[in-house]
Order: structure tokens, then sequence, then C-alpha cells
């Protein structure tokens, strides 16, 4: 849930963001900027959250696929838009409008990927996991199996 609602932040912020700069080129776009910088960073920590409460048990390629994706949330995801939210907070002229649409495109991308990533990439039918396989005729069954878990 953390995850959810920290991701909807970060793409709502900086869609926000990206959309105000270019109606609105001369405006303050400061409150915005911080919100978005909070939101990614909110998003950062949810996504660590999650892929530790997945450890404890989920399948092996999920994982593998999940920890492929880290470098992407944490430098598209919160460094970048960090960076260019700063040098729209400290340029000046057009600089400003340029490096706030960037933070903002990269905040909402960033959302976008992580989805693409836990739907496509770490999506994966394992198969059923038994407690205890069925007898099949006189002698019972035997111990259930969880394939594709470590």
């Amino acid at each position: 849930m953390p995850l959810v609602l920290a991701t909807g932040l970060a793409e709502g912020s900086g869609l926000f963001l990206m959309l105000s700069t270019l109606v609105l080129p001369g405006g303050s776009h400061l409150p915005v900027i911080g919100v978005v910088i909070a939101a990614c960073a909110f998003r950062t920590w949810a996504w660590w959250r999650y892929r530790k409460e997945l450890a404890e048990g989920a399948p092996t390629l999920t994982l593998e696929a999940l920890r492929k994706a880290d470098p992407v949330v944490l430098l598209v995801g919160l460094v970048a838009p960090v960076v260019a939210a700063t040098v729209a907070q400290l340029a000046e002229g057009g600089l400003v409008a340029a490096a706030a649409v960037v933070a903002g495109l990269l905040a909402a991308a960033t959302g976008w990927l992580m989805k693409f990533a836990i739907i496509t990439r770490a999506s994966y039918n394992q198969g059923f996991a038994l407690v205890r396989s069925p007898s099949r005729g006189p002698g019972g069954g035997s111990p259930g199996v969880k394939p594709g878990w470590s």
C-alpha cells in the first residue's frame, strides 16, 4: 500500500510540476518542486520497504528482476529529479523551466518504469505451492513442493 500511494504522489506531483511549468512559465514553482522532491524520497523509501517485505517469501526470479530495477529507482527516480529540481531552484531564466520540466518528467516516468518492471519482469507463475500433494490410490500423499522458491 505505501508503494502505491508513494508512486501516485510522485507521478502526480511530477506531472503537475511539468504541466504548470509549461502553462505558467513565469510563475513560482518552488512549493511544487519541494513536493516533488519529498514525493520522490517517499517513493524510494516505499520501494526499499516493498523489496524488503518480498524477500521473505517471493520467488527467486521475482527478487532478481526487482533487484535489477533498483538502479533505475534510485538514480532516475530520486537522484536525477532532485538534481534537476535543485537546478530549477538555483538557476535563472529559461533554465528554470527546462530543469523543472525534466524533474517532473523523471518523477513521473520512474513510476511507470517501476510498474512496468513489477508487471512484466517480476510477475512469474511458479506453479502451485501445495502443503501436501494429493493421494492417488492407497498409501497417502507426499509432502508438497514450492517450485521456483528458494
